[in-house]
């Protein structure tokens, strides 16, 4: 059986931490984002999502059609390749 969490009314099925600030998905895929936010870390994108990962710096989330999202930058060294590619 699946659990889910529960934050300031919000019902979450996946939670990642940082060293500063933390993220998850609700169960409606949409992100939430707390902690250190220096550098607009906890400011999330909109639309809904399916996996998710938090960096110090930065936090990247794979949407729900398969597109991948970086937040507040794109990670050193990351080189976007063209859709398809």
């Amino acid at each position: 059986m699946a659990k889910t969490a529960r934050f300031d009314g919000s019902a979450f099925f996946a939670v990642t931490t940082g060293s500063i600030h933390a993220c998850a998905i609700r169960v409606n895929g949409t992100l939430a984002c707390w902690g250190d936010n220096a550098h607009d870390e906890t400011d999330a994108p909109t639309g809904t999502y399916k996996d998710l990962a938090v960096g110090y710096y930065h936090d990247c989330a794979i949407a729900t059609d398969g597109a991948m999202t970086c937040w507040p930058r794109t990670p050193d060294g990351v080189e976007w390749a063209d859709t398809g590619s």
